[in-house]
């Protein structure tokens, strides 16, 4: 299990790395995948709609910059599968 202070790290980082492509990439339009992990306040479930920090920081990140789309927070995934899929 990762450490709060260390989800944290992982949550910036991932955060700082969406903007700076964000910015290096501007004129270019493409697509992110990614997956939610099931714990709040990053993802959770509410009215059956998946909300949270990170989707609120998705929704911003994609309100600042139409050419970026981010897909696959809509799913909780294991942390593990998460990682894996990172190391891809």
């Amino acid at each position: 299990m990762v450490s709060k202070p260390n989800r944290l790290k992982l949550l910036v980082t991932f955060s700082l790395s969406l903007f700076l492509i964000m910015n290096a990439y501007a004129v270019f339009s493409f697509e992110l995948n990614t997956g939610a992990q099931d714990s709040a306040p990053k993802y959770f479930m509410k009215d059956g709609e998946m909300t949270g920090l990170c989707v609120e920081i998705i929704h911003a990140l994609e309100k600042e910059n139409p050419n970026i789309r981010i897909a696959g927070y809509n799913k909780f995934f294991p942390f593990k599968r998460i990682k894996l899929n990172l190391e891809k």
